[in-house]
């Protein structure tokens, strides 16, 4: 996949003497591989499914190191059998700390249950960190506390969280994310795809989806700021996503300070409604060359059904006649336009940027 092998290959390079240790050719455990690695070593896993002692709990211990599957996360599991995280960063490892290619699942902790990053930076590309869960506190699948850790092509579905974010949960931090899936995650309060507190926070081509707050608001996304903060969501699809008991199915906002920017995303189909919460001074959110159910002041939006349509592998992908297609900000292009032979759903149209998680200068991320 093209992030992926550009960030491994620039990993690799860093280091002329890297070994490689293999799991478990090597070392019998994924956590016995990691204690014998060296700075800028790589740990191979071989497929299979890793539990119990010395393949939970996962720990870098400040190095920086490659942990990646040799076949990919459908085949390579990390399963925490109801107890314990997957894998907690909190020594101050940078980018160059990298998992690749696992499903991190089974994770229960108070809080944090599937990874957890504080005071550290890790890369993650290609993971499945499913069915996890914050048994009291917040962020069911991942948790990033004073964290800048960065995801791309992961999928953050079907976790829980007692308290705020069931999928992931952002306090003071500047995560990155791109062309990830955000979905089905549920939390009691808010942020039941992704809780934001006081943090700067990227999201970049991904889908945040049927994901549900019971006794709260902001089923897809809730932003809690007072001190300024950066939140910039571009070219995202927002949808079926349900506050219960709550307002704002897709974004809710309690922001004094942030302006939160959202370019090129489609809000749709979320219940009870789209965009709500006490935002005040600057906390109104700019909305501009979106697609919203409901209606928005803001340059480019529009009020349409996206129609969309699922293929293997693209939920909610535009389909041909979509309103959305070539209607998002007409200074930024698609990577790939949908001419492209490899693109699902294949439409001849132009290079303008489209609307949703498919458009944009990322697009060609999720050709794999």
């Amino acid at each position: 996949m093209y992030y992926r092998a550009s960030i491994l290959s620039v990993a690799l390079a860093a280091s002329v003497h890297a070994a490689i240790i293999r799991v478990p050719g090597d070392q019998p455990t994924i956590q016995a591989g990691l204690d014998s690695a060296s700075e800028g070593d790589t740990v191979s896993v071989a497929p299979g499914t890793y539990a119990g002692a010395g393949n939970k709990n996962l720990d870098f211990l400040g190095r920086n190191l490659v942990l990646e599957s040799e076949q990919g996360q459908e085949a390579t599991v990390i399963d925490c059998e109801g107890w314990g995280r997957g894998l907690s960063f909190h020594s101050g490892e940078r980018a160059a700390s990298m998992v690749s290619g696992f499903t991190v699942t089974g994770g229960k902790e108070h809080y944090s249950g599937g990874v957890h990053c504080e005071f550290s930076d890790p890369t993650f590309t290609d993971c499945t960190i499913a069915g996890n869960n914050a048994a009291s506190g917040d962020g069911g699948g991942v948790s990033c506390i004073r964290s800048s850790a960065t995801f791309i092509h992961c999928d953050i579905r079907d976790n829980t969280a007692a308290d705020h974010a069931g999928g992931v949960r952002c306090l003071e931090s500047a995560p990155t994310f791109i062309n990830c899936a955000i979905t089905g995650n549920r939390a009691t309060f808010g942020g039941g795809g992704v809780g934001s507190v006081e943090s700067d926070l990227t999201i970049t081509g991904c889908t945040i989806a049927s994901n549900t707050t019971t006794d709260s608001h902001g089923g897809g996304i809730a932003i809690f700021d007072v001190d300024p903060s950066t939140i910039a969501i571009t070219n995202c699809t927002i949808a079926g996503n349900r506050a219960i008991h709550g307002d704002g199915g897709a974004l809710w906002i309690f922001a004094l300070a942030t302006n939160p920017k959202f370019t090129n995303c489609i809000f749709w189909g979320n219940s009870p409604n789209e965009v709500s919460g006490a935002h005040h001074y600057l906390g109104d959110p700019t909305i501009t060359y979106c697609d919203i159910e409901g209606g928005w002041d803001g340059v480019g939006n529009i009020e349409i059904d996206p129609l969309f349509i699922s293929l293997p592998g693209f939920a909610n992908l535009l389909r041909p006649g979509s309103p959305c297609i070539d209607a998002g900000d007409p200074s930024i292009e698609d990577g790939i336009s949908d001419r492209h032979p490899r693109w699902p759903g294949w439409v001849p149209n132009g290079v303008r940027s489209d609307m949703g998680a498919y458009g944009g200068p990322g697009n060609r991320g999720w050709l794999r």
